[in-house]
């Protein structure tokens, strides 16, 4: 070992050592940080990244580790447009079930999905680089967001302290999209039917199957783009229309259709690129959704009406200054408006700016600067006229101990009003040979509290302008095998959250407190496999699986261990699986989803029961321009609810027409 890679790995554990002590000495004594004393830290941390020498990727036997160090040192997948064309989900929460298989969730609110047992609110969705999360609960809805405007979706699991409510998780959404002919669009239009049968209506009189209910939903998407060399805009509309009159058995076992649960949308959406000759480029992108919802009368009756503008411009400089420097800054404006009936009235406003500096110093490390500052100001008739500031500086490096090892530190301020929160990140890679890599993560997450738990102003239900961010810890290990026609990956995981926010009933009224506690374990398993098939009318044969487990302890109140208490709506055992055949004009997928017994309350006494779902998915071209979609859902007419008392559609058909030119 030479002289210098002597000196920096000392420097290293030096640095390492003394943040440590200064860490846990300080949470060991409960004492307030002060700002100087943090920024000496970070300082250190980024003056030992630089005493390095680096590269912008570090290569070991045919794996390259790039320069987004943080990010990659976890586990994290991406599919790109072709893949979203060929799942052919109505919904992006459809479409993260089917190819990420995460759990689903219809609320009235919404559609939802859940991480590691972690749900909206405690897991992030990210769209074009800005967070969407909802200023006043914090969760977000995934029904804002047409699937024909995606042009790729990157899931990483795990924490990820640059992001509030990334405790589980985050789900990086890319809608700016390029050109690659001088004009492109794209008409699609699918209709949905129920099937109809004999029910039983409130009055306890049987009816006759409503025909009508064969045209229970339609979907109209349009699609047009325009590039040139260095040019490319592109545009959709999409509009929607929803009646959700499915047929249900309810908890006696009587054949039900539900109604009043209605919902019309409309979005449309612009994006802009430019790359220009100076090898940098400039992102433009901008959203609009509303929609009309009808809340079933179990979950409080009336119509919601939500409004959502997403404005995102960002500039990538891959030479910054001098060849070894890379920026990106990104500047977001979102406005949000949501009415519920005549008495709930919510309007917010937020600003945001990001910023990243990367330098890729010598031959073995990449050292980056990450900043950000978030302003929300939201106008409520439960909370009032309210505004709040938060943000953060991060400072991580990707450091190469050898050349099949490396090292990711990463440091974190998040300042918010009176809370200044350090959260570190500790990650290593270890590249055992060309297709094998061992990866372990370390780090501490947190959830800024919503408008709503703060400030909510209601008869009978209070915020809490005391609470603190929600606090936690996590922790991953696991191994990834790829290779062009097959790629398994395995890992164990466990998290604990502490100061959860729960609303409780104390003197009299609800209000929220830091009380709440959990601890979550699990592992994971998921196989992909490509191969020739056996069958004539289809060249490509690929084959996925994933199977996840979760244990999961609610330990506030005085619970521990021993009481055995799971929390809500998280299964032990979720699994799926899909075969995918495609042929030179047509293609074939068969997708099936499992989740085991989940209970829907922290008394663990109503259970939902276990529920497998298998969906079937056809797509033929007719002609150059035209393709026939023909999507059979839940095809053994699984009766199952996505929560207690809110039931989901039993078999469904959707058969759609695309015409591209």
């Amino acid at each position: 070992m030479n002289e210098n890679k002597k000196n920096n790995l000392l420097c290293t554990a030096r640095t390492i050592e003394r943040y440590i002590y200064w860490y846990f000495y300080t949470r060991s004594h409960h004492s307030i940080l002060n700002l100087k004393q943090y920024y000496y830290a970070l300082l250190l941390l980024f003056c030992s990244a630089n005493v390095f020498t680096d590269d912008t990727v570090f290569e070991g036997e045919g794996i390259t580790v790039t320069a987004s160090a943080p990010v990659k040192s976890s586990f994290s997948r991406t599919i790109n447009r072709e893949t979203i064309e060929q799942i052919n989900a109505a919904t992006v929460a459809e479409l993260l079930e089917q190819a990420f298989g995460l759990s689903l969730f219809h609320t009235p609110d919404g559609d939802t999905v859940s991480m590691r047992g972690l749900g909206s609110g405690r897991i992030a969705v990210v769209v074009d680089g800005v967070s969407i999360a909802l200023p006043l609960s914090g969760e977000y809805d995934l029904q804002s967001l047409a699937v024909d405007s995606i042009e790729s979706i990157e899931v990483a699991e795990g924490g990820n302290g640059q992001i509030s409510g990334a405790m589980g998780g985050v789900v990086s959404i890319n809608t700016v999209r390029r050109s690659k002919k001088s004009f492109e669009g794209s008409v699609k239009f699918s209709n949905g039917s129920m099937i109809p049968g004999t029910f039983v209506d409130n009055n306890g009189i049987k009816q006759r199957p409503q025909w009508q209910d064969l045209f229970d939903s339609q979907r109209l998407q349009m699609h047009g783009g325009v590039g040139f060399s260095q040019v490319s805009f592109n545009g959709y509309i999409d509009a929607s229309r929803t009646a959700h009159h499915l047929l249900f058995e309810d908890f006696t076992g009587t054949m039900r259709r539900s109604t009043n649960r209605e919902r019309s949308a409309f979005g449309a959406g612009l994006s802009f690129v430019y790359d220009s000759p100076q090898y940098s480029t400039v992102k433009a992108s901008s959203h609009v959704s509303t929609a009309q919802t009808n809340i079933p009368a179990n979950r409080g009756g009336g119509f919601q009406t939500t409004l959502m503008n997403i404005n995102t411009v960002s500039l990538e400089a891959p030479r910054f200054i001098r060849d070894t420097i890379s920026a990106n800054m990104i500047f977001n404006y979102t406005i949000n408006q949501f009415n519920y009936t005549d008495i709930s009235h919510h309007n917010s406003s937020e600003f945001s700016l990001k910023g990243q500096l990367k330098w890729f110093a010598a031959n073995s490390v990449t050292a980056s600067t990450d900043m950000y500052y978030h302003y929300t100001h939201i106008k409520s008739q439960e909370i009032g006229d309210k505004s709040g500031h938060n943000g953060n500086i991060t400072v991580g490096a990707e450091y190469r101990f050898s050349d099949t090892t490396a090292f990711f530190p990463e440091l974190n301020a998040i300042f918010r009003s009176k809370e200044f929160i350090p959260v570190p990140k500790f990650g290593i890679v270890w590249n055992i040979n060309a297709a094998s890599s061992l990866k372990a993560t370390v780090y501490r997450i947190f959830n800024v509290p919503s408008f709503e738990d703060l400030y909510w102003n209601e008869a009978g239900f209070y915020g809490n302008p005391d609470l603190k961010s929600e606090d936690g810890w996590g922790t991953d290990f696991g191994i990834e095998y790829q290779e062009s026609q097959f790629s398994v990956s395995g890992l164990l995981f466990a998290t604990g959250i502490s100061q959860a926010i729960l609303w409780s009933h104390l003197s009299g009224a609800w209000k929220p407190r830091n009380i709440g506690e959990a601890a979550l374990f699990g592992a994971s398993l998921k196989l992909k496999k490509t191969f020739q098939s056996p069958l004539k009318a289809f060249n490509t044969v690929v084959t996925t699986f994933s199977y996840d487990y979760l244990l999961s302890y609610l330990l506030s109140d005085s619970l521990d261990f021993s009481d055995s208490i799971r929390m809500p709506y998280m299964p032990d055992h979720t699994f799926n699986v899909s075969i995918a055949l495609t042929g030179s004009n047509h293609s074939f997928n068969i997708y099936g989803h499992f989740e085991s017994s989940r209970f829907s309350e922290t008394t663990n006494i109503l259970k939902l029961e276990p529920y497998f779902l298998v969906n079937v998915n056809y797509i033929q071209d007719i002609t150059k321009y035209i393709t026939m979609v023909f999507k059979l859902n839940n095809i053994f007419n699984i009766r199952y609810f996505s929560l207690y008392d809110f039931p989901q559609p039993g078999f469904n058909i959707q058969i759609g027409v695309n015409v591209n030119f």
